[in-house]
């Protein structure tokens, strides 16, 4: 991981960590906003027989999970562009690294050579890439939602506290690195690909497992985490802060 930093900032220069960050924003804009937006009210629906929606009892950790991965799912298809672009234009440093010149002369560029493949092209990759979301959200939002009804009824703390708040993101950053890194190769593979016919999620995993091991599935664990860790911090740290002050409630 550090000789693969060190060796993008000799080869690239330190501005390539930021390649394909328009997309990168936009893409996230447009998913997590859409799961948060969308998670509280599908919790509390699918959850009316269990007496979790009039808050005389919390939402079991299932139904949590099932409402997470339907609103991320639901966000990451309708990102699935942006997240294609961000995926070229990052891949598009590595033919730099062998000498070749690079595919793309920015986001605009590489939106018009894509759209040369065909306009199915942005979705390629698009049922990992939901999974992978609705893993992510599943575990992102339904843990960080669990772990606080736990820490609150377990340890007296307040559901506004700002230590109940750090916590919940600490394990809700863990849990999820380790169950989406796997899905995160196989996504990036599909993406990165320029071939016509690409093989499907099942042919991918297989061929990985063949000539890699299954240990390749977590290849990138440090550095899902490094990006993971900080940002479900300040994610939900942010949306607290947020949502205290737009309705006067806690996540």
């Amino acid at each position: 991981f550090i000789q693969t930093m060190a060796g993008v900032v000799r080869e690239e220069g330190f501005l390539a960590f930021y390649k394909g960050a328009l997309p990168a924003v936009a893409r996230q804009v447009l998913n997590s906003g859409l799961a948060l937006f969308c998670y509280k009210p599908i919790r509390d629906y699918i959850s009316k027989p269990s007496g979790g929606a009039d808050g005389s009892a919390t939402a079991p950790l299932h139904l949590k999970l099932a409402a997470a991965a339907a609103s991320s799912a639901g966000g990451q298809f309708l990102s699935n562009p942006m997240d294609v672009l961000k995926v070229r234009l990052q891949s598009d440093g590595q033919r730099r690294l062998r000498g070749q010149e690079p595919l793309y002369r920015g986001v605009v560029h590489a939106f018009q050579m894509t759209m040369r493949e065909g306009p199915k092209t942005f979705f390629r990759g698009c049922v990992p890439a939901s999974l992978r979301s609705a893993v992510v959200g599943g575990t992102g939002l339904a843990c960080y939602d669990q772990a606080k009804d736990v820490v609150t009824a377990r340890f007296g703390l307040s559901r506004g506290s700002i230590v109940t708040h750090i916590a919940c993101a600490g394990i809700s950053g863990v849990v999820t690195s380790l169950v989406s890194t796997p899905l995160d190769v196989v996504k990036v593979r599909m993406m990165a690909s320029r071939k016509s016919g690409q093989a499907g999620m099942t042919s991918v995993i297989r061929g990985i497992i063949a000539t890699e091991g299954p240990l390749a599935l977590m290849k990138g664990f440090a550095p899902t985490y490094t990006r993971l860790g900080p940002w479900q911090f300040v994610f939900f740290l942010v949306n607290e802060q947020v949502l205290a002050r737009i309705s006067g409630e806690w996540f």
